[in-house]
């Protein structure tokens, strides 16, 4: 929900709980300017920054948080790249699928820094199921080639690609065939 949202709510929610004087009152019903700068620093605090350092530091500040979950987060500064694991995706892995039909499909300018969201994902009978999240700088050859290549994040995946990929075999192999 954000921040328009948010306040709608909460409107809606005072008329029905409040008289009509106290909908003036800004300590009840607060302008949206208070409440961007609430949720200013909230993210700040709980997310950090938008831009740059303050974005892995926080990554890196969370990272036990993730990995007692059982999520595998991997980040290499240059050329920024992030892969993410998850316990469902190290699932998906075993599917005999996982091994022969990898989709990957990418988006673009995902935020202020415009990175790049790619996801690996394979067949079953439900549809698709993720394998992996990689997030680049760009989508440049070197982007793709950062992510794919980040063996510490593969290596925590037992079995991955149903053990028919060795890393930095085929799945290597796969994107050199991209075109620029």
């Amino acid at each position: 929900m954000g921040i328009t949202e948010s306040i709608n709510y909460h409107l809606n929610k005072l008329e029905l709980e409040v008289d009509e004087e106290d909908l003036a009152n800004g300590s009840i019903n607060p302008k949206y300017r208070t409440v961007r700068y609430w949720y200013d620093k909230w993210r700040s605090v709980n997310l950090g920054s938008r831009f740059g350092k303050g974005m892995l530091e926080k990554i890196q500040d969370k990272q036990p948080q993730y990995t007692g979950k059982g999520v595998t987060i991997k980040v290499e500064e240059d050329p920024f790249t992030a892969v993410i694991v998850t316990q469902i995706m190290r699932r998906a892995h075993i599917l005999y699928c996982a091994g022969d039909i990898v989709f990957v499909e990418s988006t673009e300018s995902c935020d202020a820094e415009n990175h790049s969201i790619t996801f690996m994902l394979t067949v079953c009978s439900a549809g698709a199921v993720p394998l992996a999240v990689i997030i680049n700088k760009g989508q440049s050859k070197r982007d793709y080639i950062a992510g794919f290549k980040m063996k510490e994040a593969w290596k925590t995946v037992d079995n991955g690609f149903n053990a028919k990929v060795s890393v930095g075999g085929s799945i290597l192999q796969l994107q050199d065939k991209y075109k620029n």
